[in-house]
């Protein structure tokens, strides 16, 4: 039952992506979109996550044949997924945001943003996952020990 929500997931996000694909974009927005990519390396950093999210699916699905993660993995490609998303970077940023975007990741300042993001992020991600045992471990703590006598 989990794997036919899951391909039915699937199927009706790539239907709603393929038609927000279309949008027209005038071409000088389009290249301001596309230069905003290629100046965070939005490329290689979804060409990195799609394997991540494959191999979440596999450990889920553990029953699932291998044939069905290949299949998925030969559609999911960077390309196809960042040409799908160009239209949301048109709804929401102009042209004149994406030219001052852009003019900063161009610089020394942006570059830096984009070189410390994944660093930052990695970091981030562990500072998170240990505050969030702290958190579960106090509340376990009190509400699921057994009170003293006389409480």
């Amino acid at each position: 039952m989990k794997t036919i929500k899951l391909l039915i997931t699937l199927i009706v996000i790539s239907l709603a992506a393929n038609g927000i694909a279309h949008a027209d974009i005038s071409p000088e927005k389009r290249a301001e979109i596309e230069r905003m990519i290629k100046l965070t390396d939005m490329e290689k950093i979804w060409g990195q996550i799609l394997p991540q999210s494959i191999n979440s699916m596999r450990s889920r699905y553990p029953k699932l044949p291998n044939e069905y993660f290949t299949e998925i993995a030969e559609k999911m490609n960077a390309k196809d997924l960042i040409g799908r998303l160009i239209p949301i970077y048109d709804k929401y940023y102009t042209l004149e945001d994406l030219k001052a975007i852009n003019a900063f990741y161009s610089s020394p300042a942006g570059q830096k943003v984009i070189v410390a993001k994944s660093q930052f992020d990695a970091e981030a991600a562990k500072i998170c996952q240990q505050w969030e045992v702290e958190i579960f471990q106090e509340a376990r703590d009190k509400t699921l020990k057994p009170k003293a006598e006389g409480n």
